[in-house]
Protein backbone atom coordinates (compact mmCIF):
# COMPACT_ATOMS: atom_id res chain seq x y z
CA UNK A 1 0.00 0.00 0.00
CA UNK A 2 3.05 1.92 0.52
CA UNK A 3 4.35 1.90 -2.78
CA UNK A 4 0.90 3.27 -4.38
CA UNK A 5 1.10 5.91 -2.19
CA UNK A 6 4.73 6.95 -2.69
CA UNK A 7 4.66 6.02 -6.71
CA UNK A 8 1.42 8.54 -6.90
CA UNK A 9 3.16 11.26 -4.37
CA UNK A 10 6.34 11.29 -6.47
CA UNK A 11 4.77 11.29 -9.75
CA UNK A 12 6.36 14.52 -11.12
CA UNK A 13 4.80 15.75 -14.57
CA UNK A 14 6.27 17.01 -17.92
CA UNK A 15 7.47 20.35 -16.12
CA UNK A 16 8.99 18.71 -13.31
CA UNK A 17 6.45 19.47 -10.79
CA UNK A 18 4.48 16.32 -8.33
CA UNK A 19 1.45 15.53 -9.48
CA UNK A 20 -0.18 16.12 -6.03
CA UNK A 21 1.34 19.09 -5.38
CA UNK A 22 -2.85 20.35 -5.77
CA UNK A 23 -3.73 18.13 -3.18
CA UNK A 24 -1.34 17.95 -0.79
CA UNK A 25 -3.60 19.67 1.62
CA UNK A 26 -6.93 20.21 1.64
CA UNK A 27 -8.20 23.90 1.04
CA UNK A 28 -9.20 25.49 4.87
CA UNK A 29 -12.54 26.48 5.60
CA UNK A 30 -11.29 29.82 6.31
CA UNK A 31 -9.76 30.62 3.44
CA UNK A 32 -11.32 28.56 1.12
CA UNK A 33 -15.31 28.53 2.07
CA UNK A 34 -16.70 27.17 -0.97
CA UNK A 35 -15.20 24.34 -1.45
CA UNK A 36 -16.47 22.94 1.69
CA UNK A 37 -20.11 23.92 0.13
CA UNK A 38 -19.16 21.78 -2.73
CA UNK A 39 -17.03 18.81 -1.11
CA UNK A 40 -18.73 17.15 2.29
CA UNK A 41 -15.77 15.06 2.89
CA UNK A 42 -12.47 16.51 2.54
CA UNK A 43 -9.00 14.22 1.85
CA UNK A 44 -5.85 15.19 1.01
CA UNK A 45 -2.26 13.37 0.65
CA UNK A 46 -1.07 14.46 3.96
CA UNK A 47 -4.47 12.66 5.44
CA UNK A 48 -4.06 9.59 3.61
CA UNK A 49 -0.50 9.30 4.47
CA UNK A 50 -1.38 9.71 8.42
CA UNK A 51 -3.96 6.51 7.76
CA UNK A 52 -1.11 4.74 6.13
CA UNK A 53 0.96 5.00 8.85
CA UNK A 54 -1.41 4.26 11.52
CA UNK A 55 -2.21 1.13 10.06
CA UNK A 56 -5.99 2.47 9.31
CA UNK A 57 -6.11 1.03 6.38
CA UNK A 58 -7.17 -3.10 5.78
CA UNK A 59 -6.67 -3.42 2.56
CA UNK A 60 -5.37 -1.91 -0.69
CA UNK A 61 -9.19 -1.11 -1.99
CA UNK A 62 -9.76 1.24 0.90
CA UNK A 63 -6.63 2.72 -0.29
CA UNK A 64 -7.75 3.05 -3.80
CA UNK A 65 -11.37 4.91 -2.19
CA UNK A 66 -9.56 7.36 -0.78
CA UNK A 67 -7.35 8.08 -3.31
CA UNK A 68 -10.58 8.07 -5.68
CA UNK A 69 -12.17 10.65 -3.40
CA UNK A 70 -9.51 12.54 -3.39
CA UNK A 71 -9.67 12.85 -7.38
CA UNK A 72 -13.52 13.12 -7.32
CA UNK A 73 -13.46 16.06 -4.91
CA UNK A 74 -10.99 18.12 -7.12
CA UNK A 75 -13.10 17.16 -10.06
CA UNK A 76 -16.39 18.38 -8.33
CA UNK A 77 -14.61 21.68 -6.87
CA UNK A 78 -12.67 22.50 -9.69
CA UNK A 79 -13.42 24.10 -13.48
CA UNK A 80 -12.46 22.64 -16.33
CA UNK A 81 -9.52 24.86 -17.25
CA UNK A 82 -8.41 24.63 -14.01
CA UNK A 83 -4.29 22.79 -13.10
CA UNK A 84 -6.14 21.09 -10.26
CA UNK A 85 -8.86 19.65 -12.42
CA UNK A 86 -6.57 18.48 -15.13
CA UNK A 87 -4.04 17.06 -12.69
CA UNK A 88 -6.98 14.88 -10.96
CA UNK A 89 -7.66 13.35 -14.16
CA UNK A 90 -3.98 12.56 -14.75
CA UNK A 91 -4.11 11.07 -10.91
CA UNK A 92 -7.07 9.26 -12.10
CA UNK A 93 -5.20 7.68 -15.12
CA UNK A 94 -2.45 6.77 -13.45
CA UNK A 95 -4.16 5.46 -9.95
CA UNK A 96 -6.22 3.44 -12.65
CA UNK A 97 -3.23 1.85 -14.38
CA UNK A 98 -1.30 1.41 -10.78
CA UNK A 99 -4.51 -0.46 -9.69
CA UNK A 100 -4.91 -2.71 -12.98
CA UNK A 101 -1.34 -3.61 -12.35
CA UNK A 102 -0.92 -4.54 -8.17
CA UNK A 103 -4.50 -6.20 -8.16
CA UNK A 104 -2.59 -9.09 -10.37
CA UNK A 105 0.64 -8.75 -7.95
CA UNK A 106 0.61 -8.20 -4.56
CA UNK A 107 4.14 -9.15 -3.24
CA UNK A 108 5.90 -5.80 -3.93
CA UNK A 109 6.13 -4.27 -0.10
CA UNK A 110 9.67 -5.24 0.06
CA UNK A 111 11.11 -7.40 -2.86
CA UNK A 112 9.01 -6.67 -6.28
CA UNK A 113 9.14 -9.79 -9.17
CA UNK A 114 8.84 -8.08 -12.27
CA UNK A 115 9.62 -8.43 -16.05
CA UNK A 116 11.65 -4.66 -16.90
CA UNK A 117 10.22 -2.92 -19.42
CA UNK A 118 13.61 -1.33 -21.71
CA UNK A 119 12.24 2.05 -22.15
CA UNK A 120 8.88 2.78 -20.13
CA UNK A 121 10.29 1.32 -16.24
CA UNK A 122 13.38 3.59 -16.75
CA UNK A 123 11.14 6.88 -17.71
CA UNK A 124 8.19 5.72 -14.89
CA UNK A 125 10.91 5.78 -12.22
CA UNK A 126 12.90 8.65 -13.28
CA UNK A 127 9.37 10.68 -12.97
CA UNK A 128 8.88 9.12 -9.21
CA UNK A 129 12.46 10.46 -8.56
CA UNK A 130 13.75 6.91 -8.77
CA UNK A 131 16.46 5.29 -10.97
CA UNK A 132 17.54 1.76 -11.57
CA UNK A 133 21.27 0.19 -11.16
CA UNK A 134 21.89 -3.42 -12.45
CA UNK A 135 23.98 -5.64 -10.37
CA UNK A 136 26.52 -8.26 -11.77
CA UNK A 137 25.05 -11.30 -12.58
CA UNK A 138 25.11 -13.87 -10.51
CA UNK A 139 23.53 -17.07 -11.84
CA UNK A 140 22.01 -16.40 -15.65
CA UNK A 141 18.80 -16.82 -14.80
CA UNK A 142 18.58 -13.79 -12.41
CA UNK A 143 18.98 -10.32 -12.82
CA UNK A 144 19.03 -7.88 -9.83
CA UNK A 145 19.14 -4.28 -9.31
CA UNK A 146 19.03 -1.73 -6.94
CA UNK A 147 16.01 1.01 -7.11
CA UNK A 148 17.75 4.09 -5.46
CA UNK A 149 16.17 7.45 -4.61
CA UNK A 150 17.59 10.61 -6.72
CA UNK A 151 15.67 13.05 -3.69
CA UNK A 152 16.87 13.29 -0.14
CA UNK A 153 13.80 11.67 1.70
CA UNK A 154 14.11 9.74 4.36
CA UNK A 155 10.38 8.35 3.56
CA UNK A 156 12.33 6.31 0.51
CA UNK A 157 12.04 2.93 1.16
CA UNK A 158 15.15 0.67 0.26
CA UNK A 159 14.27 -1.63 -2.24
CA UNK A 160 15.54 -4.87 -4.19
CA UNK A 161 13.94 -5.78 -7.69
CA UNK A 162 14.68 -8.98 -8.98
CA UNK A 163 13.63 -10.07 -12.29
CA UNK A 164 12.79 -14.01 -13.02
CA UNK A 165 11.64 -14.97 -16.08
CA UNK A 166 8.22 -16.85 -14.73
CA UNK A 167 7.00 -12.79 -13.18
CA UNK A 168 5.16 -10.84 -15.45
CA UNK A 169 4.31 -7.49 -14.05
CA UNK A 170 4.21 -4.90 -17.21
CA UNK A 171 5.14 -1.22 -17.00
CA UNK A 172 2.50 1.31 -17.95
Amino acid sequence: MQTLYDFLRRYKTEDGSELCEPFIRAPKRRTDPAYFEVVSDPIDMLRIQQKLKTDEYADLPELRDDFQKLVNNALKYYKEDQEERQAALEMKDLLDKAMGETSRHTTYESELDIELCDLECPQILAKMGLRLHKQKNLDSERQSYDLDSTIRDPFVPKVSLTRRPEAQLKCF
